[in-house]
């Protein structure tokens, strides 16, 4: 008897088995990378209009040690993917 597989099940196993380690990395480094600074920039612009307390010190040196890693891990990805950005495969059929 042959198992079939729902439609959800088999798009999700199809991008599981699509997407490499480092490509997921990847992708999670680039949004860290790129949200960290962004929301840095939103904060202060808030705390200056509505009177904020700064941030933390220990939030900023974990946002700032968290922004390195992941500038080192997207860097160690990007190279080791041959210089090149992983396709999503959404527009592929």
């Amino acid at each position: 008897m042959a198992v079939r597989l729902s439609f959800p099940f088999s798009r999700w196993l199809m991008w599981y088995c699509y997407f490499s380690v480092s490509a997921i990395v990847m992708y999670i480094a680039g949004i860290l990378l790129v949200g960290i600074p962004l929301v840095s920039l939103v904060w202060a612009i808030f705390s200056q209009i509505f009177k904020w307390q700064p941030m933390n010190s220990g939030l900023k040196w974990t946002l700032v040690i968290l922004w390195i890693v992941s500038a080192a891990c997207f860097g160690i990805c990007f190279a080791v993917q041959g210089a090149t950005f992983p396709e999503l495969g959404i527009f592929n059929f």
